[in-house]
This record gives structure tokens, C-alpha cells and sequence, in this order.
């Protein structure tokens, strides 16, 4: 997908402490032989803050960097890979909620590691439909320190981590805009 009128106005990370791998050997959270050869330093591990929260706190930031308004976001992405909170629950409406305030729609995608190509997508689409649509912000956020999971031994070689990601996707080009 191409398009030469959307543009990235504002990024953002939110990533917790860093545990160490190490530390996790120690503790008998993860395997010594699965450390030597996995090769990890450290993972960011949110504890009790919830993958929502982590969404938000991105959000927050992408925004104030966009120099947009929130009053300019006409539609809201939140793509997650793991649990977001009670089952039947939509996370994609409290980060709208905590990030903008306003009651443009919200949608969450499912896609897992793909979720934000996803949302890029999705949001351009969306922007592209109405010519008065101007901006969308995208989030996603994980915390896999959960009891539905174990980061250290779901996976050969991998550890998971917790952040929260965000961007603003803009038709309009901004002044001081990030990327093309």
C-alpha cells in the first residue's frame, strides 16, 4: 500500500523497567541453558500495570507530538496480542477514553507481531473515505505477566516483553512532521 497523502505526525513508546535475565535465572523463573542460548540481557516487565494502561500512556505522548488536537482524531486503532483485562471487555474504548476523551470510533485489532501494519491500514483506509477525515491515532499494548502465560517459557528462545507502542497517522503535513 502507497500513499503519497498520509503521514506519521507523532511516535511513541512507553516501555516499563527492565528485568534482567540474569535475575530471572536466579529467581528459577528461567531456565539456564534456555538464557545461554537465547542470548537476552534484560526484558521490560510492566508488573501489575495493565497492557491497556501501557497503550495509553504512548497514546498520550504520539498525541502532544503530533501537535494535533484530539478534536482532530477521527478514528481510534488499539492492537493488542495478549489478554487487555476481563473477558468480554473492550480495551480499544478505555484507551479512547484515557487518550482523547472524544466518541470517534474505536476498534481493536487482533493481529498479533502484525497488529500495527495492520492499524496503518485500516486508519489510512478510514482517513481516505471522507475527505474532511484528518487523523487517526494507533496504539498497542501487552503485558504478558499474566497467569495465562509465562514470558520465560512459552517459547524456544524468546522472552516476552511488555510496552506500549503509538502513533498518530495524519493527512495533513505537519510543520514539524516525523516521517513520510
Amino acid at each position: 500500500m502507497r500513499l503519497d497523502d498520509v503521514y506519521i505526525a507523532g511516535l511513541a513508546t512507553h516501555l516499563p523497567e527492565r528485568f534482567s535475565v540474569e535475575r530471572a535465572v536466579e529467581l528459577g523463573l528461567y531456565d539456564a541453558d534456555d538464557a545461554a542460548q537465547g542470548n537476552w540481557v534484560s526484558v521490560a516487565v510492566a508488573g501489575d500495570t495493565p497492557a491497556p494502561d501501557l497503550a495509553v500512556r504512548a497514546g498520550r505522548v504520539a498525541l502532544e507530538r503530533s501537535r494535533l488536537d484530539a478534536s482532530d482524531i477521527d478514528l481510534m486503532v488499539h492492537t493488542d496480542t495478549h489478554h487487555q483485562g476481563p473477558d468480554a471487555w473492550s480495551p480499544q474504548h478505555y484507551v479512547l477514553r484515557h487518550t482523547l476523551g472524544t466518541d470517534v470510533p474505536a476498534l481493536e485489532l487482533r493481529q498479533g507481531c502484525n497488529g500495527m501494519l495492520a492499524a496503518i491500514e485500516t486508519a489510512a483506509n478510514h482517513l481516505h473515505a471522507d475527505p474532511e477525515r484528518t487523523a487517526a491515532l494507533l496504539t498497542s499494548g501487552d503485558n504478558f505477566g499474566t497467569a495465562l502465560i509465562n514470558r520465560w517459557r512459552s517459547m524456544t528462545n524468546i522472552v516476552l516483553g511488555d510496552a506500549g507502542t503509538a502513533l498518530v497517522l495524519s493527512r495533513r503535513l505537519a510543520s514539524r512532521g516525523c516521517c513520510r
